[in-house]
């Protein structure tokens, strides 16, 4: 299928659901689709859409991680684990359409910025009351 991209169009695609079934039906009846997250964007969108949605999981690491090192708590595991369960999974097989799958790569999308601002929020203000000097003078 990536062949007929390359030939046919590779900087924007073939166009989503269209490119993936239609393809997809035409080398074997039963697939359907590109079987990766990372397949199916570039198929639909071309290399351009590939390269922007590759950046947007760069930006999802890069939040991932700054949750993962602001708190050691569940919460923040459980958020940064569903990110890489959805590479994992979307890397093997899952679609981004409408399906719990997709409902939660898109739901980590809006949720991982604003966690990992959050707590950057509240660890710069939990560190400005520790290192106040008003604290250490009624401490003595």
């Amino acid at each position: 299928m990536s062949d007929a991209v390359l030939k046919d169009s590779p900087w924007l695609g073939l166009g989503y659901t269209a490119a993936t079934r239609k393809l997809g039906l035409e080398f074997d009846p039963s697939l359907g689709s590109g079987h990766s997250i990372f397949l199916d964007v570039f198929i639909g969108g071309g290399l351009v859409t590939l390269t922007v949605f590759l950046l947007l999981l760069v930006v999802l690491g890069y939040h991932s991680i700054r949750v993962l090192r602001s708190t050691r708590n569940g919460t923040a595991f459980a958020i940064s684990g569903l990110l890489f369960y959805v590479l994992i999974m979307g890397s093997m097989g899952r679609r981004l359409i409408p399906s719990p799958f997709g409902f939660t790569f898109w739901i980590l999308v809006s949720v991982l910025p604003t966690v990992a601002s959050r707590l950057s929020a509240y660890t710069a203000q939990q560190a400005a009351t520790v290192l106040s000097p008003m604290k250490w003078a009624h401490s003595d």
